[in-house]
């Protein structure tokens, strides 16, 4: 109920400031056919189908001098060729509102809500998720931004996340983040402090409860315009829920990580930032043996620009609990890196590749599991008419995992064709 009205009194002050000016108003309908040959994403005996899926939706926007909120709602009917009883509704929507009430203090909050039964649909997409069960997937994200120097800002937000899955057998899940972020040159371009705080609860339906705190600390010295490097500190304490009675209470532990490391910063206009930490953390658990090793945080994006097109990179690494999942399997390290290239053979066919490496170790499983997960493949999009779009695409994934009974192998191909104009209509 304080999520409802949260979002609810976002929405009166946004609308309050943004109804008197331009509203924008943008319908669209699609049409697609999809291919998979391993529908259920299982080890062995994949089934393949044929699933068309029909939608109309519209966005809708208010954008006043302060102020902007912009609506978006896509149902989509999914019919499968060979299960018919798969048949049904998928929904799609989004809110995003921000608020500029003083000058240099910015309020904002975007929501986004998916029922569906495809895997893919999931907002924080996991490798665990296997069949064509119907889910709702819902993730919050709202906070207040503070700037009170050139470079020197101060933000508080809170995140969301809740999913509920219409198979019992499936984990559900609810988990909720306030956190903090502070960015202060005590030196005016030489010496910064960064800091991030965040607490998470996250509840689960048959998995044991957990709250985590997390803090990561940064000292930063600024040797260009574009490059610093940092000495930091990270600190995390993850405390479980557990029943004293119950006979299975060493199956999960308390823990806390201690990661010292060093670091640099490379920012190169908006095009280029890179950030990478190098360290070496040490986990103290409650029951088992104490382990340790070195570790890499990092957050990486980069676009090349050519003559028609663009190359995007992107990487991270690090370390989480596991607080959004099918399945509750806590403490992991991680790595993901993914690259898109686009490319203009004219001003109406477009095409792309894309590729993608998310490797994942859970620490916490006996014995530790490290699954690779692979996709890859291209699209050519045509812009037929200027209210009319058509796209071709193919996806090949594979999932390797410690566990054989988790592996798959999928290819999925896919033609949609969209209505939408190719601006909105407008009204003050």
């Amino acid at each position: 109920m304080k999520k409802t009205l949260m979002v609810c009194a976002m929405l009166a002050m946004c609308l309050s400031q943004a109804m008197a000016m331009e509203v924008t108003f943008s319908p669209r309908a699609m049409v697609s056919e999809e291919y998979t040959d391993n529908v259920d994403l299982t080890a062995d005996n994949e089934q393949e189908d044929f699933i068309t899926t029909t939608g109309v939706g519209a966005t809708l926007g208010f954008r006043g001098a302060t102020a902007g909120l912009t609506l978006a709602y896509d149902p989509e009917y999914a019919s499968y060729k060979n299960d018919s009883e798969l048949n049904s509704w998928r929904h799609y929507a989004s809110m995003d509102a921000n608020w500029q009430f003083a000058r240099n203090t910015r309020l904002g909050l975007i929501d986004s809500f998916v029922i569906s039964d495809d895997p893919e649909d999931e907002l924080e997409t996991t490798t665990e998720r296997r069949g064509r069960n119907r889910y709702l997937n819902n993730s919050i994200h709202g906070f207040i931004a503070h700037q009170f120097g050139r470079e020197d800002s101060v933000e508080l937000g809170y995140d969301y996340t809740w999913l509920d899955n219409e198979l019992e057998s499936i984990e559900d899940s609810q988990s909720e983040s306030p956190y903090g972020d502070l960015m202060w040159w005590f030196v005016e371009n030489q010496y910064g402090f960064q800091a991030h705080v965040d607490y998470t609860r996250s509840i689960f339906d048959r998995s044991d409860n957990f709250q985590s705190w997390f803090g990561d600390f940064r000292l930063r010295k600024r040797f260009t315009r574009h490059f610093d490097m940092f000495v930091q500190y990270a600190h995390m304490t993850t405390q479980y829920d557990k029943d004293p009675f119950a006979e299975d209470i060493d199956e999960v532990e308390d823990y806390t990580v201690y990661n010292p490391g060093v670091g640099f910063n490379y920012a190169a206009g908006e095009n280029t930032n890179i950030s990478v930490a190098v360290g070496y953390a040490f986990r103290d658990r409650e029951f088992s043996e104490d382990d340790e090793g070195p570790t890499i945080i990092s957050d990486i994006r980069t676009v090349i620009p050519y003559r028609r097109g663009a190359i995007t990179l992107d990487a991270s690494s690090g370390y989480t609990q596991d607080t959004f999942s099918t399945e509750n399997r806590g403490f992991n390290v991680y790595g993901d890196a993914g690259a898109l290239a686009e490319y203009g053979f004219t001003s109406r066919f477009i095409g792309d590749v894309t590729a993608r490496y998310h490797y994942v170790r859970y620490l916490d499983e006996d014995p530790v599991l490290d699954e690779h997960l692979v996709s890859a493949g291209p699209g050519l999009a045509y812009q037929a008419l200027s209210w009319m779009r058509f796209r071709l695409e193919y996806t090949y994934r594979t999932l390797f995992s410690d566990e054989p009974a988790s592996e798959y192998i999928e290819n999925r191909a896919m033609v949609s064709m969209i209505l939408e104009p190719s601006s909105p209509y407008r009204w003050n």
